[in-house]
């Protein structure tokens, strides 16, 4: 490795180092000060507080992380050309690429990682942290849980065990509703193959059912019942995991099943190729940032730095209206990333053509 390319890593490296926890520090104080009534109100100890803020810094890196690195990007610049570094390799003939490689092949090393983070634990710790606030903060009771597909619901003396097959869970598969009395003895048993809500009333295909009357069981076998329930699709869908709680290998499998069921599933390939692919947004935008700083270099490093900022947030937002379109359909999922990859790389390259290096 070129000294050169040692020195300019290892600036940029020490400012991103210096950043990364300074604005992740900063968005939990400000998180903090925001729900600090809520916090008291609940009478909570700090290592509650402290486990729910540490297990959203995963979430929190993630989503600064593109402007995280553009930061640090153009800071290093700033620092080489106040230092007259910049000058220097110019004047030794050393081209442009000798500047920019380090610092992309660092944030892209470092990006590849977070989407490791991303695609395996980061969801994963969001949810456990959102669990912590609403059962330990806010102090609502979960009506159940869910592992994979499989979701366990209470309500009204009824425990659901079945999987969902769609979003909406209105299309479930091998129920089992539990029916207890007020002494929690079991009076009722039913088994259905599958099941949909259908004019409010829940149909039942292929199963069993098993009642108890005057402390005598009775089994009765069915092909299709229909029967009005307390619970409603909305009742379960409301524990069902959000896709953007899903690790990469639960997404991936609940598409599948969705693709099969015959839906779309437009909101979860949105949340599986945006959420992977997202920290490499991070180098595209320091990408653009750093051609923008070098080519004002000699005029002004405090507008390269301001147009590169404004650039940063306005592609965050640009990135946003992207998932939003095609979440509800009218982008198709995976086109996400690479076009909005691509404008950033065609910006760059026109840019890098114009500097005088």
């Amino acid at each position: 490795m070129k000294i050169i390319t040692k020195y300019i890593i290892r600036h940029f490296f020490t400012l991103l180092v210096i950043i990364l926890p300074s604005i992740i520090s900063l968005y939990l104080v400000i998180e903090v000060f925001q729900h600090i009534d809520d916090i008291i109100e609940a009478h909570v100890g700090l290592s509650i507080v402290i486990s729910y803020l540490i297990l959203r810094i995963p979430q929190i890196v993630l989503q600064l992380w593109p402007i995280i690195a553009l930061l640090a990007g153009i800071l290093t610049i700033i620092v080489l050309s106040k230092r007259n570094e910049i000058l220097a390799i110019k004047s030794c003939g050393i081209g442009i690429s000798s500047v920019l490689k380090p610092i992309i092949i660092t944030t892209l090393i470092c990006s590849f990682f977070l989407m490791v983070i991303q695609a395996l634990w980061a969801p994963k710790a969001e949810s456990i942290a959102n669990h912590i606030w609403q059962v330990d903060i806010e102090k609502k009771k979960p009506k159940g849980i869910i592992t994979g597909k499989l979701l366990f619901f209470h309500s009204k003396n009824t425990i659901w065990v079945t999987f969902i097959e769609n979003p909406r869970a209105t299309v479930l598969k091998d129920v089992r509703i539990i029916r207890y009395d007020k002494h929690y003895h079991t009076k009722f048993f039913l088994f259905a193959t599958r099941a949909f809500y259908v004019n409010k009333k829940w149909h039942f295909i292929r199963g069993i059912i098993q009642q108890k009357k005057q402390n005598i069981w009775t089994s009765t076998n069915f092909k299709d019942l229909d029967l009005e329930l307390y619970v409603i699709p909305k009742d379960l869908a409301s524990i069902t995991i959000p896709p953007n709680l899903m690790n990469a290998i639960e997404l991936i499998s609940y598409i599948k099943s969705l693709r099969h069921a015959g839906e779309h599933a437009f909101k979860e390939r949105t949340a599986l190729w945006t959420s992977i692919s997202y920290p490499l947004l991070g180098v595209f935008l320091l990408y653009l940032g750093v051609c923008i700083m070098l080519l004002l270099e000699r005029s002004s490093l405090t507008l390269g730095l301001a147009i590169s900022l404004a650039i940063g947030i306005l592609y965050w937002v640009f990135w946003n209206f992207l998932i939003a379109f095609a979440s509800s359909g009218h982008l198709l999922p995976e086109a996400v990333p690479f076009l909005a990859m691509g404008i950033l790389w065609l910006a760059s390259s026109i840019i890098k053509r114009n500097i005088l290096f």
